[in-house]
């Protein structure tokens, strides 16, 4: 075996006891009837890596030193586990197992059914914000129809006021014409009589 082929096998081998050290990681907390909240992982991820821009992990590519790197990390994890576990929960990266997901990865304690549980978790998530998406939806369209609703009563208010503005200024109209015909009527009618002398 040629130094890159042995290289190369040090990387693959790091990286499965790598995962097989999470995968015992999440069976423990499992145990304690907690599941690793995936999405707030995610996030304190590309937190970590926002800090850690452009650096290199350069254990996971050196020969042997990849491989006693994850068993470093290993024996650090079985001597410090309580310690683990409550900085996940206070780094609010553990979510408490209902009593029907507990009862079901008591039923079959393996990795499947953690991932099945942590799967159809996600599902019940998505459907959470789809309905959330749409009831907002839902209230921004009521909220639309209430302005549309009040600037229609606020339109009728103003048509309203214009017309009685008007039927007011055409009472005021007809009286002041009435008025000038009773003013007119008299002169008529000493006109006549100077007329008749």
């Amino acid at each position: 075996m040629n130094f890159f082929g042995f290289w190369m096998l040090t990387i693959v081998l790091s990286y499965g006891f790598r995962i097989n050290l999470y995968c015992k990681i999440i069976e423990d907390i499992a145990d304690k009837g907690y599941i690793l909240n995936t999405k707030r992982m995610k996030q304190i991820k590309n937190d970590i890596s926002l800090l850690k821009e452009n650096t290199i992990q350069i254990p996971h590519i050196i020969p042997i030193v990849n491989i006693l790197s994850v068993f470093n990390l290993a024996q650090n994890y079985f001597q410090n586990k309580s310690i683990v576990f409550y900085r996940l929960k206070n780094l609010t990266c553990l979510s408490l197992m209902t009593n029907e997901e507990f009862q079901k990865y008591k039923n079959n304690s393996s990795m499947s059914s953690i991932i099945s549980i942590m799967y159809e978790r996600t599902i019940i998530e998505k459907q959470k914000e789809l309905v959330m998406k749409k009831l907002e939806e839902l209230r921004e369209e009521e909220s639309k129809l209430d302005e549309l609703k009040q600037e229609e009563v606020k339109s009728l208010q103003d048509k309203q006021e214009i017309n009685s503005e008007e039927s007011f200024c055409d009472k005021e109209n007809n009286l002041l014409e009435n008025e000038t015909n009773l003013e007119d009527k008299p002169k008529i009618k000493t006109l006549k009589k100077n007329d008749k002398n």
